[in-house]
């Protein structure tokens, strides 16, 4: 680590409990307007959520939502492909279906944006999109 990098990271810690507090709003907010519409995730306030992953019904309609939301210009992202579906890992004999579970989560898993910048009509704009969009693409 740099010495640079040390700064940052101590100026960053003095803000650390504002940040949660910043983050635990949002992810209230979208559990709060998102429950029904699509698996939220539980709600705890000792996490410092770093993600908001939601999870559909599939994989098909994910990317649907997924590019919907781009086209709103929100921009998403899909976490935690099991590393065994990497090019590499299928060439050594690696196959799909050896994590049924993890393989399950990453093809219906999107993350929403999570981060202290949002604003309140930021928040909202992306909650009625998402709600939209799941009505759009529910089939």
């Amino acid at each position: 680590m740099t010495d640079m990098q040390a700064a940052l990271g101590r100026s960053q810690l003095r803000r650390i409990e504002t940040m949660k507090a910043q983050r635990l709003e949002t992810v209230r907010y979208y559990n709060d307007c998102l429950a029904g519409y699509v698996e939220v995730p539980d709600f705890n306030e000792d996490v410092h959520y770093h993600l908001y992953a939601i999870h559909l019904k599939n994989q098909t309609q994910r990317d649907k939502l997924k590019a919907y939301l781009l086209r709103k210009g929100i921009e998403t992202q899909i976490h935690y492909k099991p590393i065994y579906l990497e090019k590499w890992y299928q060439e050594e004999g690696w196959q799909e279906g050896l994590c049924p579970k993890a393989e399950a989560f990453w093809k219906t898993e999107l993350s929403l944006p999570l981060h202290n910048n949002l604003t309140k009509e930021d928040e909202r704009y992306v909650a009625d999109c998402v709600r939209f969009g799941i009505g759009k693409y529910s089939h």
